[in-house]
């Protein structure tokens, strides 16, 4: 049993790396207008690997089963802010959405997420200011891709 759950781990969190910067990358497509770098997979894959560095720096005092275990709820986070992505996705298949629409609706997903975060992190008990500095890295990026 100890085996399965070594291998489920990784291969979850790889899931919802990759998950993640393929909405993102889809996602970007309707706020392109505000952006002024091409958006692609690539760039998302990186940004989500960068982000689990960036967070880890800040937790460097902690066990590296600590940082995995963050990790872990961190990249759960970004999947679950992924799949509330979806609903818009599905309905730019029939409806032509203006720009701000899409802006808004990713908002409001950063929202929920924001507050997921926090609530996890507090369960961990681990450093408040840890959901502080997930939106420190993002407005970080969102600097160069503005």
């Amino acid at each position: 049993m100890q085996r399965i759950s070594s291998l489920y781990r990784p291969a979850y969190l790889l899931v919802c790396i990759l998950f993640t910067a393929f909405t993102l990358s889809i996602y970007a497509r309707y706020l392109q207008v505000y952006l002024t770098v091409h958006y692609s997979f690539w760039l998302e894959l990186g940004m989500v690997n960068g982000q689990l560095l960036f967070q880890a720096l800040w937790l460097l005092r902690q066990s590296w089963q600590r940082i995995a275990q963050y990790w872990y709820q961190q990249l759960t986070v970004s999947l679950i802010g992924s799949l509330l992505l979806w609903p818009y996705i599905g309905l730019r298949q029939w409806l032509q959405l203006p720009a701000i629409t899409a802006l808004c609706w990713f908002f409001g997903v950063v929202a929920i997420m924001f507050l997921t975060h926090r609530a996890r992190v507090a369960r961990l008990a681990l450093p408040a200011y840890l959901s502080y500095t997930w939106i420190l890295y993002r407005l970080l990026v969102l600097i160069i891709i503005l």
